[in-house]
């Protein structure tokens, strides 16, 4: 008797798991969802959608490369004349900028 309580007890916590569980799977946020059905932040036409190939990938991880190292020697550029002329009070900005960079 007290086996088949505890065998009631347990399928109904499992079968309430259950529904949980599929009740949150369900559940799909439509906040983003675009008019035509789609999950996409932007929308392109086949004029302005980027190219998805391996070598502009490549290309933009070159870029991207050019662009950090050129950031941070223009950064060392700052700090170079920040340390230079110390009397200008440039040291508050050139905090920020670097903090921004980071």
């Amino acid at each position: 008797m007290k086996m088949r309580r505890i065998r009631k007890t347990l399928s109904i916590i499992f079968i309430l798991i259950f529904v949980m569980i599929s009740a949150g799977i369900a559940q799909v946020d439509d906040s983003n969802k675009n008019p035509d059905g789609t999950y996409s932040s932007k929308k392109y036409s086949e004029a302005e959608k980027p190219d998805d190939s391996y070598l502009a990938k490549f290309y933009a991880i070159d870029v991207v490369n050019n662009l950090l190292k050129k950031n941070l020697e223009q950064v060392y550029l700052i700090k170079v004349l920040v340390s230079n002329f110390k009397g200008k009070g440039w040291e508050e900005d050139y905090n920020k900028i670097y903090d921004g960079y980071k």
